[in-house]
């Protein structure tokens, strides 16, 4: 079963220092590990743990979160002008607020838009950044509530009192886009996280308990809930303090960190890249080589066990750590048992595949490697298959755009890296925009 690692950061204590909570979680929101997190310490993980995927929960009392309508041509365009639509609702000075935009929900430009002080994210960053799993997701605290269909939500969690609205309800819009596949909800069309809000809508948020008598009715009376869930260390007549009648539901703190676990990443992915686009990309290599291996030709036990390793070589040539080695040499015992002693990883594998082989294997590692490169910057392209053509060299892409702009983009990029990019059209599909193209060195 899927293990995440969920990474619970706290508001920042009367010391200044950061801490966190730390839990490998499965999707059921079963918890198996746990524990604590302190800025300057190394995290210990469970050896064997499994862990596919990190998600970052951020204080929501840090964070301001909108969900912002943007009909922009293009993905940079609506990064380019979000920040002036809510310039006016920051608390700080857009010059020192980092602000994170998500890729669109709908066909109207609608994007989840985070908003923090550029030091405390340059913290938060500097606070994760030995953790050496991909891809990363990130969230406010707050999302990781679930409504079960009130208008508000409000539960205490340590000092801090967290708010939810309907729209900031993840869990709920999991639940509608299941409704909608099953074709017993609304269509493709409205498989979004609802309608965007009026900007100065409150979302989810999080604020002092000590604070609650001001916060509480002000949040009240700009939702006006009829459904209201709280746990009990919540005065609701804080909330609604009228004799307007309101459906009560109380609820026991929630395990937020176990909570995120469950969430799929489908959903995670929309969420804004807080940390960079680098983090949240993960290219699945042995799925990618499964079409190049048919096109290179190569007999299919030779060509397995060389792709095995290929795999792992591409990873080591990438990053130069002895993790990846180490997986390198495993990969080629499990492709080969019978060699009991590895000497020279590249030399026995030509013995082993032939020299032609691994010829094309290096041309092919090659170029997929300069692509990951481009790819690490340009987090709008989602690459579908890789195929090598052996004869002509020349690596071919299937890949999802979010914009027919997106190909420019990185043939724009591909200049740097002395290559060559040929389209090979565009055409809109059910998933997205979709395009081919051939990547061949200059």
């Amino acid at each position: 079963m899927k293990t995440s690692l969920v990474i619970h950061i706290a508001s920042l204590g009367q010391d200044g220092a950061l801490h966190a909570r730390w839990c490998l979680g499965d999707a059921m929101g079963q918890v198996r590990h746990q524990g604590i997190w302190a800025e300057g310490q190394d995290l210990s993980l469970p050896v064997g743990a499994g862990i596919e995927r990190a998600i970052i929960l951020l204080p929501s009392s840090d964070v301001f979160v909108r969900q912002v309508r943007v009909p922009a041509k293009s993905d940079r365009e609506a990064r380019m002008a979000i920040p002036f639509v809510i310039e006016d609702y920051l608390a700080t000075p857009l010059e020192e607020t980092h602000i994170s935009v998500g890729d669109k929900i709908d066909a109207q430009g609608t994007r989840w838009v985070f908003a923090a002080a550029q030091a405390l994210v340059a913290r938060w960053q500097d606070f994760i950044q030995s953790l050496n799993i991909k891809p990363v997701y990130v969230l406010p605290d707050a999302m990781a509530l679930e409504g079960h269909g009130g208008d508000l939500t409000v539960v205490a969690h340590e000092n801090f009192a967290l708010y939810q609205a309907p729209a900031a309800d993840l869990f709920a819009y999991v639940a509608r886009i299941a409704a909608a596949k099953a074709g017993e909800g609304a269509s493709d069309a409205d498989e979004t996280a609802g309608e965007a809000p009026a900007l100065n809508a409150p979302l989810c948020g999080g604020f002092e308990l000590s604070l609650g008598d001001m916060a509480l009715p002000s949040l009240g009376a700009a939702l006006a809930p009829k459904r209201l869930l709280i746990s009990h260390d919540i005065n609701p007549a804080l909330i609604v303090p009228g004799p307007e009648p309101v459906a009560l539901k109380r609820m026991a703190n929630p395990d937020l960190a176990a909570s995120a676990a469950r969430l799929p990443s489908s959903v995670l992915g929309l969420m804004p890249k807080v940390f960079g686009a680098a983090l949240s990309a993960r290219i699945d290599w042995a799925g990618l080589a499964k079409p190049w291996i048919l096109a290179a030709s190569l007999s299919v036990l030779a060509g397995i066990s060389y792709l095995g390793f290929s795999v792992f070589e591409g990873f080591y040539y990438q990053s130069r750590t002895q993790a990846y080695r180490t997986a390198s040499e495993q990969a080629f015992r499990t492709a080969f048992p019978d060699v009991n002693n590895i000497r020279n990883l590249r030399a026995q594998l030509r013995q082993r595949v032939g020299t032609g082989s691994a010829q094309s294997g290096a041309q092919f590692l090659d170029l997929a490697a300069r692509l990951q490169t481009l790819l690490s910057d340009i987090d709008t392209i989602t690459i579908q298959s890789l195929r090598f053509d052996g004869q002509s060299g020349d690596l071919r892409v299937s890949a999802l755009y979010s914009d027919f702009s997106d190909f420019e983009r990185l043939r724009a990029a591909a200049e740097g890296q002395d290559l060559v990019l040929v389209d090979g059209g565009a055409r809109q599909s059910s998933a997205g925009i979709s395009g081919d193209f051939t990547v061949r060195r200059r």
